[in-house]
């Protein structure tokens, strides 16, 4: 609907259609005294200025009104300073009531929230302010002046034109919003501007949907709705397990997990672990539970941890780890072990020198007195003669494998060992949503003098590069596992928001799949955690450690321990030392522990293993997790916490 205003406006904005003025009526009568006297002069006894003479008059002015054509070709007859509009020309819309001269500024059309914005700062001080001083309305005075500060900067940003079209989309719509917060904050009517057509009024010819839903929006809100979340696509690998290969009849425990490596950075978990018994026969596998199937669905993998396709150095890998009880590991003394100390080689010696490097760990008075009897006992047996003739000929003398208490060694139980590693990387295959087959093969540091029959080749076989900083090798090289078949994995990668609707989309492959949650600690997970994950590295025992105890002092490491079968048992306790049950959860889909003891190691090797503890709310604040390390199924010799 057209807008008519009263006032005085600027020139620009005008279209004049007809002019009012006296000087115009001369010449209009010797116009028509001159078309007479061309027609033959005064006809029919008539003087032709008794027209004029005898017309009537409209009062007393001699004004008259002459009405302009809109043609280009009269110009001449506008006035001076009014510049004529081209043909085809839209006009121009009319200034706002409440503009005085020169408050239009001449690009008011590129941003017609420049004028908006004079309008209502003018309109709300000359009705509003007044009154609200009067009335002692000083909270929404200032409210007022905080915003009728932040619409004159948001004026002077439009003026000077230095913003990006990014940053003047956001400014049009946080000032639109700002108007309509001040028209409501003063009772004022809800003026429906539209912030995709930099703040326009809208009027009759836009809209009208576009128009109501805009004016019940900003009737409601005090700002725009947030935009919706659109979710982004993450990625989830499903792994199946096809087949175990050979396993002699042995039975283990297949530990699957996704690591992450950088360039020149230690390896990283991403996901939690999962676990497989194997060997599994295939016909029975529709008796067992989700939980107990050989597949998992790795969930909820962003870009941090798939990395870029443009970044070589940053890559993923699907890690196996075959585990298996075994027998305790023996040490093996050479020659020059078994020499006296006084004969032992420098570099063969263990005594603890200045620079000796201390393990302040909490040892058990147990081992502090099995130390000091064994001490005793060598202190007061006299030497015979039959080891003085050896000590001068230099021959050692046969050891005698005894257990702690000294009794020979019996039946000993069996210790839980990481016997094949294997990787596969997986970055490109997530990265294209593909599937694939592998055929792995595991591997395991060379012992000594092992001749190395194939070396293993990056990218083939279920051998990476990544394996060597997961696993410590004496020898420097690899070989693959004893007694150990190939598994073959069927690797598939999925792109979808949710895991759940993901799952429910593809029921015939992903039914009774268990999923396998990432750890996302670099960019967060859509779900509320409260978890904590907790990796064990290695232990750092070097010649000369010792032990402090706070009663007994330093204590030294005792010698029955010889350090290759160090297990780490852990557990959560809180502040008062109760232990939290079932609160470490080593797998994902294995029940968890109370007291979880780890795989046994040389002191030379490393764990690696990243452990997830399921504390309660109320408990977290003070608990604390207790580490012990013991040697295979002896005592532990010292303790620990966090």
């Amino acid at each position: 609907m057209p807008r008519a205003y009263a006032g005085i406006f600027p020139r620009n904005c005008i279209e004049v259609r007809e002019v009012l003025t006296e000087d115009e009526v001369g010449e209009e009568e010797k116009g028509q005294l001159d078309t007479t006297q061309a027609n033959g002069g005064a006809q029919n006894g008539h003087d032709p200025f008794e027209v004029s003479k005898n017309a009537p008059r409209r009062g007393k002015s001699k004004r008259r009104t002459r009405l302009f054509p809109h043609k280009p070709n009269n110009a001449h007859l506008l006035p001076m300073d009014v510049q004529p509009r081209p043909v085809g020309a839209l006009k121009e819309e009319a200034p706002l009531p409440a503009l005085r001269i020169g408050d239009a500024t001449p690009f008011s059309g590129e941003e017609p929230l420049v004028d908006e914005i004079s309008s209502c700062l003018r309109e709300w001080h000359s009705t509003h302010v007044h009154q609200l001083i009067l009335n002692h309305e000083y909270d929404l005075l200032e409210k007022l002046s905080d915003l009728a500060g932040r619409l004159d900067n948001a004026r002077k940003q439009l003026i000077h034109d230095l913003l990006t079209e990014k940053e003047l989309a956001a400014l049009r719509e946080r000032t639109v919003w700002d108007l309509v917060d001040g028209n409501k904050l003063l009772q004022g009517e809800v003026i429906v501007r539209s912030p995709q057509e930099k703040g326009r009024i809208l009027t009759a010819q836009d809209s009208i949907t576009e128009m109501l839903e805009l004016q019940a929006l900003m009737s409601m809100r005090n700002r725009p709705p947030p935009p919706p979340t659109q979710e982004s696509l993450v990625s989830h690998l499903l792994v199946d397990l096809k087949q175990t290969g050979d396993m002699s009849g042995e039975p283990g425990v297949l530990h699957m997990y996704l690591c992450r490596q950088a360039s020149d950075a230690v390896p990283r978990a991403v996901s939690e672990v999962f676990a497989v018994e194997v060997p599994f026969d295939r016909h029975s596998l529709e008796s067992l539970a989700p939980n107990q199937l050989p597949k998992t669905l790795f969930t909820d993998l962003t870009k941090a941890e798939i990395g870029s396709a443009t970044d070589p150095s940053s890559h993923l890998y699907l890690v196996c780890l075959l585990h298996r009880e075994e027998a305790p590991r023996k040490r093996v003394i050479v020659a020059s072990q078994a020499l006296p100390p006084a004969d032992r080689p420098e570099s063969h010696s263990r005594s603890e020198s200045t620079g000796a490097r201390r393990s302040f760990l909490w040892g058990s008075q147990r081992g502090r007195k099995t130390l000091e009897r064994s001490t005793s006992r060598d202190q007061a047996r006299p030497p015979t003669r039959e080891s003085s003739r050896s000590k001068m000929r230099g021959r050692p003398q046969t050891p005698v494998v005894t257990d702690t208490q000294g009794r020979p060694a019996t039946a000993e139980k069996k210790l839980r060992r990481v016997i094949g590693y294997g990787a596969v990387e997986i970055g490109e295959l997530i990265r294209q949503h593909g599937n694939t087959v592998h055929n792995i093969s595991l591997w395991t540091p060379a012992e000594a003098f092992e001749e190395v029959i194939e070396e293993p080749i990056v990218g083939a076989d279920g051998w990476e590069d990544v394996i060597k900083n997961l696993v410590r090798s004496p020898m420097g090289s690899f070989t693959k596992a004893p007694s150990v078949g190939k598994f073959q994995l069927d690797l598939r990668a999925f792109a979808h928001p949710n895991s759940d609707v993901l799952i429910k989309d593809h029921p015939a492959l992903l039914r009774d799949v268990y999923c396998t949650q990432a750890l996302n600690l670099s960019s967060g997970s859509a779900h509320q955690r409260s978890d904590v994950y907790l990796t064990i590295k290695e232990p750092i025992l070097p010649s000369g450690a010792r032990c402090f105890h706070p009663q007994e002092g330093s204590v030294a490491i005792p010698n029955e321990a010889d350090l290759r079968n160090l297990q780490l048992t852990l557990e959560v306790r809180t502040e008062a030392g109760n232990r939290i049950e079932n609160s470490v959860w080593p797998a994902s889909n294995r029940p968890p522990h109370t007291a979880y003891r780890t795989s046994a190691i040389d002191s030379s090797e490393i764990w690696n293993q990243t452990i997830r503890l399921s504390v309660p709310n109320e408990d977290l604040p003070h608990a604390h997790v207790v580490l012990s390390i013991a040697e295979g199924n002896q005592f532990p010799f010292a303790l620990a916490w966090i």
